[in-house]
């Protein structure tokens, strides 16, 4: 069940693992409140005194006819690339935003690490409101990207206005289905490089545009004959054949100039 949790069978009986209290609902029978804040402890046992100890997420064991069994700490490992493609974004005056199904307190310090504001911060989030983040955003004018890897991410990337998906082979491809950009690379560099590419090709667009329509607008006056009282020279096919060719040639030209784009590299 996206945002909650995972059942399956095993061996003949059902285990459900993930929120404590979707966990609860499905086996409440021999769990009490004692014994639930007991495993809430695992959060701060592995790590207890270091810098990390609020960096961990925790999901929840449960099985048929035992209630809860048990509690795992995960804590997801920070990409590379992740703070320097922040910081890209920042300069680029885009503002980046965290939206996470995890707990405040790790949601909150990898936010630190990479450098994202507490205003931006929005953590236990289920699949659904991630997208009412993001209808929010969109009805107050903003334009919205939205990068995400896994099936909770999906709504939210057919939503935003460009859908972005790391491309993992390990994981669903729910979030590769639903996004408008796949990065085959599987970094978060590539966003940027995606942005900077995208806004290359919009400006080869534009001064193929602007070529084509400057042109048109000198040459087809003289193919028809606006010179020739004056000055007794009109155009003939072969010359006017020709021209269109050049011009044709310098759109394709000025468009192959993309494969030399580079995308400006982290400071």
């Amino acid at each position: 069940e996206p945002g909650f949790g995972t059942l399956a069978e095993v061996d003949g009986h059902l285990v459900a693992v993930g929120a404590l209290n979707w966990v609860h609902k499905r086996f409440q029978m021999r769990t009490n409140l004692s014994d639930l804040n007991n495993l809430k402890s695992v959060e701060y046992q592995s790590s207890e005194g270091t810098s990390s100890n609020y960096s961990k997420t925790v999901v929840y064991v449960g099985r048929e006819g035992e209630g809860i069994v048990g509690a795992i700490a995960v804590s997801d490992s920070l990409r590379p690339d992740a703070e320097s493609t922040v910081s890209r974004l920042q300069r680029k005056g885009i503002n980046t935003i965290l939206l996470s199904g995890d707990r405040e307190e790790a949601v909150a310090t990898i936010a630190e690490r990479v450098g994202i504001e507490g205003e931006f911060i929005n953590a236990s989030l289920s699949p659904q409101q991630k997208s009412g983040i993001i209808s929010t955003l969109q009805a107050a004018g903003h334009r919205v990207a939205m990068v995400g890897d896994g099936i909770n991410d999906a709504p939210s990337l057919a939503l935003a206005d460009v859908g972005i998906a790391l491309q993992n082979e390990a994981q669903e491809n729910a979030a590769s289905d639903a996004a408008s950009i796949i990065l085959l690379g599987n970094r978060l560099s590539q966003v940027v490089d995606a942005l900077d590419l995208a806004q290359a090709t919009m400006s080869k667009v534009y001064q193929n545009l602007s070529w084509a329509v400057a042109y048109n607008v000198i040459a087809i006056p003289i193919a028809a004959g606006v010179l020739l009282p004056h000055f007794d020279f009109a155009m003939t096919p072969s010359l006017s054949g020709g021209l269109m060719a050049l011009s044709s040639i310098f759109v394709v030209t000025n468009s192959l100039l993309l494969q030399l784009h580079e995308s400006e590299k982290s400071g």
